[in-house]
């Protein structure tokens, strides 16, 4: 069974913004997430209820996955800094 990846304008235009190869890779982790929300290099964030980041190279990609809908909201997309953490 498949979830459902809702993201939200605003997410979708700083996803517009990033570079096209950076772009197809957001892309990829988004089919990822519709197969296994829990799957590939992913941690929970400390402090938020129900936040998971999952790491693709220089970006994090920021999510709340909710079991009783079956969906993953993304909640931002950001290339990491040294002042993110």
């Amino acid at each position: 069974m498949s979830w459902e990846v809702r993201v939200s304008k605003k997410v979708r235009r700083r996803i517009q913004r990033l570079p096209p190869k950076e772009r197809g890779r957001v892309f990829a982790v988004f089919r990822e997430l519709q197969m296994d929300p829990w799957s590939g290099n992913i941690e929970k964030i400390q402090g938020k209820d129900d936040l998971w980041r999952r790491r693709m190279g220089n970006y994090r990609i920021f999510y709340s996955p909710r079991a009783m809908g079956r969906f993953v909201e993304i909640k931002n997309v950001e290339r990491r800094t040294s002042s993110m953490y």
